[in-house]
């Protein structure tokens, strides 16, 4: 399964070569796609191929979606490096950090928002940042 490729073709491509020279063997492409295939079928999506849109809301509001989609993001958080020495977080307040290009801006402990940016330079990423102030401003 190729998820969002950056050139589909390619990929593609290249995935069909793996399989020609023997890189990825037939029996490691069967096992994949009857993973897949199993998946779909456990989900029903063998029979009733379509989403009712109307009914999206509904079921992704769901109590039990909710307390999934709460696990997936707590199980996704991951702490590549501390360089700016700020965790563990404080009860109170939040720790200055320590390289010269970071901006933290407390929001009273409600949100962490981590912004990656290729260049620190630029404005990339800061409308979320912005976004996500505005919003806890808005809630006190």
């Amino acid at each position: 399964m190729l998820l969002i490729p950056a050139d589909l073709d390619a990929s593609y491509k290249a995935m069909l070569q793996a399989i020609g020279s023997g890189e990825i063997s037939m029996a490691r492409l069967d096992e994949s796609v009857l993973k897949i295939l199993k998946t779909k079928a456990s989900l029903g999506l063998h029979k009733a191929r379509l989403v009712d849109i109307a009914s999206i809301s509904s079921e992704v509001g769901k109590p039990q979606s909710m307390a999934v989609g709460q696990q997936v993001a707590d199980d996704a958080v991951t702490l590549v490096r501390d360089n700016g020495k700020l965790l563990p977080l404080k009860s109170v307040g939040t720790a200055q950090g320590g390289l010269p290009y970071m901006t933290i801006e407390e929001i009273h402990n409600h949100l962490v928002a981590v912004v990656f940016s290729e260049d620190v330079r630029t404005d990339a990423g800061r409308m979320l940042a912005r976004q996500c102030a505005a919003a806890c401003r808005m809630r006190m």
